[in-house]
């Protein structure tokens, strides 16, 4: 689930809420928080065993893949997303 009350497929959705709640942060806290996030999700990942992460249907929400294979997919883009858009947004703060 990627939060409380949303599917996976209201993403978008979700993106807005999320844009809403932190429109007004600073570029330093985001930037701390996409790093917290990664290493709370380190460790929630080490706590599975090699089965669990690499066994299609495991969990439900990762459809008919494993949640290993998901995790390797979904990742690098999100994180690729969130470094995109804070370089995005320092260049918009140097240009004014």
């Amino acid at each position: 689930m990627p939060a409380e009350g949303f599917a996976r497929r209201p993403t978008p959705e979700l993106n807005r809420v999320f844009h809403q709640q932190h429109r007004d942060s600073r570029l330093k806290p985001p930037k701390g928080k996409l790093s917290e996030t990664h290493f709370r999700l380190i460790r929630i990942i080490e706590r599975h065993s090699e089965e669990e992460l690499f066994t299609r249907q495991h969990y439900h929400w990762t459809g008919s893949t494993s949640p290993g294979d998901y995790l390797t997919s979904a990742l690098p883009r999100h994180y690729e997303w969130a470094l995109k858009i804070l370089r995005k947004y320092t260049r918009s703060l140097r240009a004014h």
